[in-house]
């Protein structure tokens, strides 16, 4: 689950269902999708069918999708390791005082479908199929 809208790719946006938390609290989830992650070796990999919660403060992981996927999880002495392909690790993290694994991930951020303008002539500039400025004052006179 992450709530980070931007680094999912190729996603579907549409409400699935409200999940519930140990705490009984619950979240509505909004969407799926994929994020795109670095590995501790500096590969680049997708997880997959993961859900998009606006209101989530942290990503929480599956272990069981990362076992689903062919990774290896190791818990042993305070620490999780996770393992991919002939057991090279690409995650070690140790154990916080509240039992957590807090696992940093190099997520990356999907750019489909993304456009930013400053300003409205930068807009029409954009929407006539990158027309130049002189073209534009030529239209509006005629």
């Amino acid at each position: 689950m992450c709530g980070m809208k931007e680094v999912f790719f190729l996603s579907r946006w549409e409400l699935y269902r409200q999940y519930y938390f140990g705490d009984l609290s619950q979240r509505l989830v909004e969407g799926r999708g994929r994020i795109l992650i670095e590995l501790k070796n500096g590969k680049q990999k997708f997880i997959s069918k993961v859900f998009y919660v606006p209101d989530m403060k942290s990503d929480i992981l599956s272990l069981g999708q990362f076992l689903e996927k062919g990774f290896a999880v190791q818990m042993k002495d305070k620490n999780l390791i996770i393992f991919y392909e002939s057991r090279v690790v690409i995650a070690s993290v140790r154990m916080t005082k509240n039992k957590m694994f807090p696992l940093d991930l190099n997520k990356y951020q999907s750019n489909y479908f993304k456009a930013e303008t400053i300003n409205m002539s930068n807009l029409r500039h954009l929407r006539y199929g990158h027309l130049n400025y002189g073209s534009f004052i030529l239209l509006e006179k005629n």
